[in-house]
């Protein structure tokens, strides 16, 4: 491939297949080149194929610790948002085949310990290959660790931030089709409870959860606080903070407390469509906020020093555009080889300007 070419760059993610295909209809425009899907069941010399002559990639392995297949093994949980489809090949074999390429890789996916211990042994070969590995690539952890750098550099003498991950319920299921509910519900219910405070690590009971006050339609959202890869990498990089929590919102209090915890057990007794059609039939009729990371910056006081919000009413949209100005950065050879948080990955001003010019709404 010539050196002014732009580099394959590898995506992938566990979306529920409607989510997937918003998904690829916002990022085709911004892929820079032929946007092509892995089929189900491909072989390895299909997916070497696939990464030299595709630009951009979407590939869907399989749960880590998962058989041949894609099925989790007994006792094992997929990821949120549903396994993958039978025949998914193992995320092992889609990292290996990437390095030997050389392609750099996007991983949308939530880097629970599971994933992270599948992820790991290839940050070698990916300094070796001078490719980066960058995970966590979506809104609800990647985005809000870079808001929270953004606001950091422009606030001397931060010392608590909040992230929060806000959405609407309708615009979200409607962007992502049936299961997205579901997916938010798995996605909050398997998340590890916790947040800096007081500069230690600790676990945040959900009753102790912070209450956010937004604009109407949204009014008060409780968050619930979770971590993620890039958060404790946040906190080495930023040491001058006691404070940081990182928050997915509920989808307000009808919701969140009347429909959600029978929601999870539904889910959890596998009929999540269940709970996915009871959550879209109670979900405020004005419910139309779309999704939006919003970072909040305090003193040691609590004294507010700044605020930056990122929206859009398409889900999907904002989704795209992180990935597409992780595509961008990474063609550009920007970003250090190896595995790592597009969270600390990313420079904030340049990803902040392009997603403006994906029409994605910035207020800092």
């Amino acid at each position: 491939m010539p050196e002014s070419s732009p580099r394959p760059v590898l995506i992938w993610g566990s979306a529920p297949a409607p989510g997937l295909e918003a998904f690829e209809a916002a990022l085709a425009p911004h892929a820079g080149g032929p946007l092509r899907r892995l089929p189900p069941a491909s072989s390895r010399a299909v997916l070497a194929d696939a990464l030299a002559q595709a630009q951009a990639l979407i590939v869907e392995p399989a749960a880590p610790g998962a058989p041949p297949g894609g099925r989790p093994s007994p006792g094992g949980r997929p990821s949120p948002g549903g396994r993958p489809s039978p025949g998914a090949p193992p995320l092992s074999t889609v990292l290996a085949a990437a390095m030997q390429a050389r392609v750099p890789v996007i991983d949308r996916g939530w880097a629970d310990p599971g994933r992270l211990a599948a992820l790991m042994p290839f940050d070698g070969p990916a300094r070796d290959a001078t490719v980066p590995i960058v995970i966590e690539a979506d809104p609800a952890r990647g985005l809000a660790g870079l808001l929270g750098r953004a606001l950091a550099g422009a606030c001397p003498g931060v010392a608590r931030l909040s992230l929060v991950v806000v959405a609407g319920a309708r615009a979200w299921s409607a962007a992502h089709g049936p299961g997205a509910l579901r997916y938010w519900l798995e996605a909050t219910r398997r998340a590890v409870p916790g947040a800096l405070i007081e500069g230690e690590w600790r676990r945040v009971p959900v009753r102790h959860a912070p209450v956010h006050v937004f604009a109407p339609p949204l009014g008060r959202r409780r968050a619930f606080l979770f971590l993620s890869a890039d958060l404790r990498g946040l906190a080495g990089a930023l040491p001058g903070l006691t404070h940081l929590t990182l928050g997915r919102c509920g989808f307000g209090p009808r919701l969140d407390y009347g429909v959600a915890p029978l929601g999870r057990l539904l889910a959890g007794l596998g009929l999540g469509a269940v709970a996915d059609r009871m959550m879209r039939a109670l979900a405020p009729a004005r419910d139309d906020t779309g999704l939006m990371l919003h970072a909040i910056a305090e003193d040691g006081a609590g004294t507010p020093l700044g605020t930056v919000s990122v929206s859009h009413p398409d889900p999907a949209v904002l989704e795209a555009a992180v990935c597409a100005h992780a595509l961008e950065a990474a063609r550009a050879g920007a970003g250090a080889p190896g595995v790592a948080p597009l969270g600390l990955w990313a420079d904030p001003p340049a990803f902040l300007a392009t997603l403006k010019t994906h029409g994605v709404r910035v207020i800092s």
